[in-house]
């Protein structure tokens, strides 16, 4: 229960009674302690005083009420002034003191409400990259599992391609042998079917020889101005024939023929360097016919 002013102006009047009475009582103490030189009076007096003294405090308490009473409000009134002073400087300290705690309660709870959506979010990060550690670390590991797989796919195609290859490769190279004696074979027959079988247009006074043109690697097109070259100085050109297989550029004649071969390379040399050839030999072959010139062109490639 809160005290009152009442009660505190009646705690201040007690206070100052038992100080007032204490003063006045050590006062008539010491007085009548003179006394006690004064003979049997004296003493008498001190007794009476030591058996009567409550009496004797009211009688001089009473003779002097109006000045104590004046002496006692006038402490009340000092000390309740210092009391509306400390009350008003509590007061103020207790508002200062409510304005600071409700604005550090407002700062700590705006930095509260931040460091839970700190948390909040620190914990999403968190939370996704625990997702993703867990989320490659099953991914190495099916690739772990595939790369194992596949070196051993590997390491067995490997093997197989090994003896595929130690099986087949003696095969390979007879048949790329027979190939190149097939094609030689070939490239005899057609020359002497050239010869011995079709038939050898007569040769007019006007023309100089038969010549038969063999190509490979380009079109009917890229060789059609080279055969109305052959035939515009005086050649008799029976038609174009592409062989796949050739890879050669050159004049096969006769010995007897040299001198038309020679004449032949002149009269087609412009027109094959438009093809991109600009060497022509000249091979003797006995198999070929007298009187026919063959002209074999093949494009290089790579």
């Amino acid at each position: 229960m809160p005290l009152s002013d009442y009660h505190v102006i009646e705690a201040i009047k007690k206070t100052n009674s038992e100080d007032i009475e204490k003063r006045v009582y050590d006062k008539i103490k010491g007085d009548l302690l003179k006394l006690k030189f004064a003979g049997g009076i004296g003493a008498i007096v001190i007794l009476l005083f030591g058996l009567f003294h409550q009496a004797v405090f009211k009688l001089v308490v009473e003779q002097g009420s109006d000045g104590l009473k004046k002496e006692i409000k006038t402490t009340v009134d000092q000390d309740l002034k210092r009391l509306d002073e400390l009350r008003m400087k509590i007061t103020a300290m207790t508002e200062i003191t409510h304005r600071d705690m409700d604005t550090i309660l407002v700062s700590v709870a705006k930095h509260h409400s931040d460091v839970v959506a700190i948390e909040d979010r620190w914990k999403n990060k968190v939370d996704d990259t625990n997702n993703l550690v867990d989320l490659l670390t099953k991914r190495a590991i099916e690739f772990a599992e595939r790369t194992k797989v596949l070196d051993e796919r590997i390491k067995t195609a490997q093997s197989t391609a090994e003896t595929l290859e130690s099986s087949y490769k003696p095969v390979i190279e007879a048949l790329t042998r027979n190939q190149d004696e097939i094609f030689k074979n070939q490239k005899a027959a057609t020359t002497q079917l050239k010869t011995s079988i079709l038939p050898v247009p007569p040769i007019e006074t006007s023309k100089k020889g038969i010549v038969y043109f063999q190509f490979a690697g380009y079109t009917k097109d890229d060789v059609e101005e080279v055969r109305k070259r052959i035939s515009d100085a005086k050649w008799i050109v029976p038609g174009t024939e592409n062989v796949q297989k050739n890879s050669s550029t050159e004049i096969r004649y006769n010995p007897a023929d040299e001198a038309k071969a020679t004449a032949l390379k002149a009269d087609v040399k412009d027109a094959l360097r438009k093809l991109g050839i600009t060497d022509l030999p000249l091979s003797k072959e006995p198999l070929v016919k007298p009187g026919i010139l063959e002209l074999w062109i093949a494009k290089i490639t790579g």
